[in-house]
């Protein structure tokens, strides 16, 4: 699978979700929480994307589950309660991350990063692997996936959700359009096929849609203080996520 994420998906999620034992709200409610006193901003597109994750997430016990740049996950903490889980992650800043190790609650911190094949994580470590607002600043796609495929298990998955920006007109999806091929390229089978055969993007498909779920103007704004050098290009463009979901062959 490799489509963006729409606001039916999220919607669909956010109505059947479960609630936490330990209290009478949702439980992605309280994981929204915690995200909006670590960013003191209400809402955010990561709402979306910890709520799409956590609808393929939530199932899982008894896996061995690795966040790739956790960061201060919102989300390990959950899942430690039936897997055992790790956080990857230099904690060095990157793409705005913390810069200090986060130590969560039944969470291992692993110090380094996936694409420099370290000998830290061995080979076949891993059930499942997978990442919220990661992938957008991977360079070397190349190396990054193939570690990904040494670091699963035969038949691992991984679930990766990504920042994109997107036009409404073909010249301004230029860049979109060529990560999306270099995503797609990942699914050849060779090392990955794509969890859903059937929702893998084309490039035609390549354009925003008043049908995706966005961040609100009022973030990408604020984006703008940490990372001005886009402000031009949020002027004219939506933010949206990727869904990537695909098994180790």
């Amino acid at each position: 699978m490799l489509k963006v994420v729409t606001k039916k998906d999220y919607w669909s999620v956010l109505d059947r979700q479960t609630f936490d034992t330990a209290s009478r709200f949702p439980l992605l409610d309280r994981v929204r929480r915690k995200f909006d006193q670590l960013t003191a901003m209400p809402w955010h597109l990561k709402s979306i994307q910890d709520a799409i994750a956590w609808s393929y997430l939530e199932s899982c016990e008894g896996l061995r589950i690795g966040e790739i740049g956790g960061g201060t996950s919102r989300l390990l903490p959950e899942l430690s309660r039936k897997n055992d889980c790790y956080n990857i992650d230099e904690f060095r800043g990157e793409g705005n991350g913390p810069t200090e190790p986060h130590k969560l609650r039944g969470v291992t911190n692993v110090y380094t990063k996936v694409g420099e094949h370290s000998v830290v994580l061995p080979a076949e470590h891993f059930d499942l692997l997978f990442s919220i607002s990661v992938i957008e600043h991977v360079r070397e796609l190349e190396r990054f996936f193939a570690d990904c495929c040494r670091l699963l298990k035969r038949r691992g998955r991984m679930i990766h959700l990504i920042d994109i920006y997107l036009e409404d007109t073909p010249e301004g999806n230029q860049n979109a359009l060529g990560r999306i091929q270099a995503y797609r390229r990942v699914l050849d089978g060779t090392r990955f096929k794509p969890g859903d055969p059937d929702q893998v993007m084309r490039d035609e498909d390549v354009a925003f849609s008043t049908a995706f779920a966005t961040n609100p103007d009022n973030v990408m704004r604020s984006w703008n203080t940490l990372a001005p050098e886009l402000k031009a290009k949020r002027e004219v463009a939506q933010s949206c996520t990727l869904l990537m979901i695909a098994t180790r062959v």
